[in-house]
């Protein structure tokens, strides 16, 4: 998520952060890590695919390690490569297409993940599991969209195909020209739906947890149930049994009990729009025939929750009417309280992401853009997180409680909604605030007491002193140091050359066996690759070994 929202920022202002990567460099100290850092930075920003007959540089026939050797400041470029106008970038190009993937897809499924229980309450950050079997799918949907060069219908992608504009024709350039931009895009896709259905569906879809369908949807809800009790009826009965062979029924008859088929009828999930706020609608039938296309209903049946709750989910899966758990109108004479209390407390329970973690991690950042310095921002993350954002929470649950006892002496229709009370308001907020501050103090004493005055004043040091941290004098100094260094003449050194690029093996590019050859032959070898080798535990006798039994091309010269 980090690395796709930082795409945005890097195509955006590409052309400022190409001058600071140049300014950098100018004021870091030559060959540093920081240095180094630049020119590696400015060397992918200057890549970009040109005809092989006007190739900037000789670069793209270095080694790694050659490149490596290039991170010198006496190692100096005898001439600097200019872009021409309307040439595209390789690594601007490759951003913009996961950029648009982001904006298409990904962004929307993380935030997802990011949300809050409904019935939970705003304390919930990623406790959504109930939703999640029913959320795989909408993932699988969404992801098909854009499979089949359905990505190109989207106006997300509209920069990155314009960006194709700069780069040269199929066949005039020997690694990454058009060609290899037009066929990215469906490799990504490709590894990406691999990998969605070896991470997310084998998890959400497995007889193991399925089951949790059962506190999503309603209308899915009800229709796994009944999945569920049509399985029952199948499991062979001796007294069934024995009743067939009265009536006549021979072993190849049809079975008595027909299989179950899904309701053919589209639905509006609730809980999944994504950030345009639009209303994720879905086919029941297609749905339900995805999530269980491999499901073992024999395993799912033995399952301790389902033991446990089967005669509350038989009961579900028997009705006509559709049962929603989280609404008493929808249950009649029926009472499914003990099956909601279990999808909250052993379904729910379970975290689809430690949302609740990640937020503190968000607060040092946000606390930084206030502009006070180190010591303060600790304080403020310390405030908040130990005090106001605890505060808060109780307080609005004391308010909610207090409503409801209110709600419960009106009649339906004068009752306040809830769902809309968002926190404390009024003299209610200052009273909680109050006594969460009272009992902050209280605690603070008690940890005092318990640490010991030494450990408390080393502590205490560590958070306001300013000895470990950036002051706004040495801030000013060396902004002083940066602005003397810019203005100094530029020079340009090999390593922030193009190097190009490396096209892997799924883009039918190759392996790069300097690497074996580095890490794992034997010394004669990681002299000369090219030698016959016979040592055991060699990686380059066993490359060679390979490359003869299947025939492998490869790269003329590539020995020398």
């Amino acid at each position: 998520m980090t690395v796709l929202m930082s795409c945005k920022v890097v195509t955006e202002h590409w052309s400022v952060i190409y001058f600071i990567a140049v300014a950098v460099k100018q004021d870091a100290a030559p060959n540093s890590y920081l240095w180094q850092l630049s020119c590696a930075l400015l060397s992918l920003m200057n890549t970009r695919a040109v005809p092989d007959n006007e190739s900037p540089n000789d670069n793209d026939g270095q080694t790694f390690d050659q490149f490596i050797n290039s991170f010198n400041d006496q190692n100096t470029a005898e001439d600097y490569y200019v872009p021409k106008p309307g040439e595209t970038p390789t690594f601007y190009a490759m951003l913009l297409w996961m950029q648009g993937f982001a904006e298409a897809y990904f962004d929307d499924t993380f935030d997802w993940m990011m949300r809050y229980d409904p019935e939970l309450g705003d304390g919930s950050w990623g406790q959504t599991t109930r939703l999640a079997v029913e959320r795989c799918y909408v993932m699988h949907k969404m992801l098909r969209d854009l499979e089949n060069d359905g990505w190109k219908q989207r106006e997300e992608f509209k920069p990155y195909l314009d960006s194709l504009k700069g780069i040269p024709e199929k066949d005039d350039v020997s690694k990454v020209g058009k060609e290899y931009f037009e066929k990215m895009p469906g490799k990504v896709l490709e590894k990406f739906r691999f990998v969605f259905e070896k991470h997310v569906v084998s998890c959400w879809c497995s007889d193991d947890i399925l089951h949790y369908i059962i506190g999503g949807n309603p209308t899915l809800a009800n229709e796994f149930a009944a999945w569920m009790v049509n399985y029952e009826l199948t499991i062979p009965d001796e007294d069934l049994l024995a009743a067939a062979a009265v009536a006549g029924h021979g072993d190849d008859d049809e079975p008595l009990v027909e299989a179950h088929r899904f309701a053919d009828e589209e639905i509006t999930l609730k809980h999944h729009q994504g950030r345009d706020k639009k209303d994720v609608k879905v086919n029941v039938y297609e749905c339900m025939t995805y999530l269980t296309a491999e499901a073992d209903r024999e395993h799912i049946m033995a399952r301790p929750f389902v033991k446990k709750h089967w005669q509350h989910i038989k009961q579900m899966g028997t009705v006509e009417e559709t049962i929603d758990l989280f609404d008493k109108d929808t249950w009649g004479d029926y009472d499914y309280e003990p099956l909601r209390q279990a999808v909250l407390r052993e379904i729910s329970i379970h975290p689809v992401h430690q949302q609740r973690c990640e937020n503190y991690v968000q607060l040092a950042a946000l606390i930084s853009q206030t502009r006070v310095n180190e010591a303060r921002r600790t304080a403020r993350s310390i405030i908040i997180s130990t005090c106001q954002r605890v505060w808060s929470k109780e307080a609005l649950e004391a308010v909610i409680k207090k409503i409801r006892k209110q709600n419960e002496k009106k009649p339906k229709e004068k009752r306040r909604d809830i769902k809309k009370v968002r926190r404390a308001e009024g003299s209610a907020r200052v009273k909680h605030y109050i006594k969460a501050v009272d009992d902050f103090i209280k605690n603070v004493k008690r940890a005092k007491n318990l640490l010991g005055k030494p450990k408390w004043d080393e502590i205490h040091k560590q958070v306001t002193s300013k000895q470990s941290k950036m002051s706004a004098i040495d801030a000013k100094k060396r902004k002083e140091k940066f602005e003397q260094n810019i203005k100094k003449s530029r020079t340009f050194v090999k390593a922030e050359l193009p190097r190009g690029v490396d096209v892997t093996a799924a883009m039918d590019g190759g392996v790069l066996l300097r690497l074996l050859t580095n890490k794992n032959s034997c010394n004669a070898c990681c002299k000369d690759p090219s030698q016959e080798c016979s040592a055991v535990h060699c990686a380059m006798s066993a490359v060679h070994a390979e490359i003869a039994e299947r025939k492998i091309k490869m790269r003329k010269g590539w020995k020398k």
